[in-house]
């Protein structure tokens, strides 16, 4: 794994000092942050491998939630809630809404496991840059962000509330219920599982151990105790607040001078922030306030995406290294778009037959509004004459 490889051309500018922001930037470059190391930068999985490693992975694993899908439409009178049959409006809204959760959580699961895998991308790629510069970094783990983040949290109240639906049954128990949906719990489970265990990227990178025994070749463990020695240690939270700070700032100083700070530059403005003993900075920090405040159209942009992309994509970066990956991952960007398209099309099917199974008129269904928009003209007409 760390055996010697053919050398890349110098990922950081020749002149760091060219066109650099530091004269005029706020943040100190941390003094811990080193150059690039490229024993450590050669030996690491390149961006082309994270790319279609992440890829294939998503392709495999992308089919699993929908095989819940399959056995809804297969059993739909014995798994669909009949919530036409309540007199009640409280208890037929409920019942309602809890049965279109089932039927179309298969859909945001699938799509849910694609987005999964973009952020083990990003995640990757940014620690092992991090680590090329003498930087450890550590991710929180799933567990840590079950209630702070907000799409993990998102995602699991949707599928509970879909298995809710079990309880509007008016045939047998609930117990009985579940036992005869294995078939759909089984697919949904194993996404739980995968949402658990793909979540944080902890597990998935190259871990110190495997450093240790498989040190770059002819250079033996005393490398690696001079390198564990001086690197840096920062967490996920702290580099995720120093990005709002740091970002903002430089986007606008770029977008002012159009010059560029170097890999190096960048990542220890962020590690003076994150590790900063005068923690005010964040306290005080408003980031819609800092975002709102970047001028030019595609910064702003980054700046309220994944944390992660401000870095690995920022404009005012010059780095060889970072446009190569930006460059592959354009490829698993029209994965992306491929199977959004594909998602969104399909849950509005799925939300428009679930209604109809519940009695709701064809002209009184909303779904059917947007199908006209998602897809070609006369093929929504077609759809529905197909519907029992």
């Amino acid at each position: 794994m760390f055996g010697r490889r053919k050398k890349d051309a110098p990922a950081e500018s020749k002149d760091p000092e060219k066109g650099s922001l530091l004269e005029k930037d706020q943040f100190p470059i941390h003094d811990g942050v080193s150059d690039e190391n490229d024993l450590v930068c050669e030996n690491v999985p390149r961006a082309w491998f994270l790319t279609l490693v992440m890829l294939g992975m998503s392709i495999i694993h992308f089919a699993t939630p929908l095989a819940a899908l399959g056995v809804l439409f297969a059993g739909e009178k014995e798994m669909t809630p009949m919530c036409y049959k309540y007199e009640d409006p409280v208890m037929f809204y409920a019942c309602l809404s809890t049965g279109f959760c089932l039927w179309t959580f298969p859909v945001v699961a699938a799509l849910t496991v694609v987005f999964v895998y973009a952020k083990n991308l990003l995640d990757s790629r940014l620690f092992y840059r991090m680590m090329g510069h003498d930087v450890l970094m550590q991710f929180q783990s799933f567990k840590q962000q079950v209630f702070t983040n907000k799409f993990v949290a998102f995602t699991i109240c949707y599928g509970c509330l879909g298995l809710c639906s079990f309880f509007f049954h008016r045939e047998g128990s609930v117990i009985g219920h579940l036992m005869r949906n294995v078939a759909y719990l089984v697919p949904i489970g194993t996404f739980f599982y995968l949402l658990y265990s793909k979540w944080s990227t902890n597990a998935h990178v190259i871990s110190l151990p495997s450093v240790y025994e498989n040190p770059p070749e002819g250079l033996g463990t005393e490398w690696f105790r001079g390198y564990v020695a001086r690197a840096i240690f920062v967490t996920e939270d702290q580099l995720h607040q120093a990005v709002h700070t740091v970002f903002p700032t430089l986007a606008n100083l770029h977008n002012a001078t159009g010059a560029k700070v170097t890999m190096k530059q960048y990542i220890g403005m962020l590690l003076t922030v994150a590790l900063a003993a005068d923690k005010e900075i964040h306290d005080d920090y408003d980031g819609d306030i800092k975002l709102a405040g970047v001028h030019g159209w595609q910064d702003w942009l980054l700046g309220r995406m994944y944390w992660v992309i401000p870095i690995v994509f920022a404009r005012f970066c010059e780095d060889e290294r970072n446009e190569r990956f930006q460059r592959w991952f354009v490829v698993y960007m029209m994965w992306m778009v491929f199977v959004t398209w594909i998602m969104l099309v399909l849950f509005v099917v799925v939300a428009a037959y679930y209604l109809h199974i519940n009695k709701v008129p064809w002209d009184q269904n909303p779904f059917l509004f947007f199908l006209k928009f998602l897809l070609v003209p006369g093929s929504t007409a077609n759809l529905v004459r197909t519907m029992p």
